[in-house]
């Protein structure tokens, strides 16, 4: 059984519906600032304002969409607490998630312990990620790759990072690194999202023999920018 829950702020009004029966116990005329919640399992606490779900939870509040295995949502603050295998999404800002999050609907920002970014191709994994607000995304300790691999064949490890969802990846104290080996430092990297990562072009030359050509492109700052190639 999946049970659904509606907060509709402009008539501070609540109500729970059996999904599987579609039976609703109230109706709202129109939806404003509404924010969604579903799960195998859905109970609420009405002296607290707390919401508690386990189970495939699911909620959903404009463009914004966090899954986990169980969450506890604070009604009046919008805050929800969720553990195993969190997940949020927003449309045309990539993937956040980690095994326990803390989220704030109404700004927008949350905190993710040794969180996941995702912005295809990009992947990036932090000791600690913190959504400032839908634009922007702040990581301590993080290591950013478009290997998708469990090991990846190379990755840039960063002191600090800012994510741009859609935009770019700021990085400070960045060491390339290629098989966990490091091999060349920067101070400053701008890595844009909406370009390929990296150019591989495989060959064979009665010179060299078999081959593979590594290209990418940097930049260090708004006028010094280049392309690092590894052969």
């Amino acid at each position: 059984m999946s049970f659904r829950f509606v907060l509709v702020s402009s008539f501070s009004f609540l109500y729970l519906s059996a999904a599987a029966f579609g039976i609703a116990t109230g109706y709202a005329q129109e939806l404003e600032n509404e924010i969604e919640a579903t799960a195998d399992n859905l109970e609420y606490f009405k002296a607290e304002q707390k919401l508690i779900g386990t189970g495939n939870v699911v909620i959903v509040s404009g463009d914004i969409e966090l899954t986990a295995d169980q969450a506890e949502f604070k009604v009046d603050a919008k805050e929800v607490h969720a553990k195993g295998h969190v997940v949020v999404r927003q449309r045309d800002g990539g993937v956040l998630a980690g095994d326990e999050v803390f989220f704030d609907f109404k700004n927008n920002s949350g905190t993710f312990p040794d969180g996941r970014f995702a912005q295809f191709p990009w992947y990036g994994y932090g000791k600690h990620l913190e959504q400032i607000n839908k634009k922007k995304i702040k990581a301590k300790s993080v290591y950013i790759t478009s290997c998708d691999l469990p090991h990846p064949h190379y990755d840039v490890k960063a002191q600090e990072a800012l994510f741009y969802p859609g935009d770019k990846i700021v990085a400070k104290n960045v060491t390339f690194r290629i098989l966990e080996v490091p091999v060349f430092w920067w101070p400053y990297l701008i890595i844009p999202l909406n370009e390929p990562p990296i150019d591989i072009t495989p060959g064979y030359s009665d010179e060299y023999g078999g081959f593979v050509l590594l290209a990418k492109g940097f930049s260090l700052n708004r006028n010094v920018h280049g392309r690092f190639h590894l052969d």
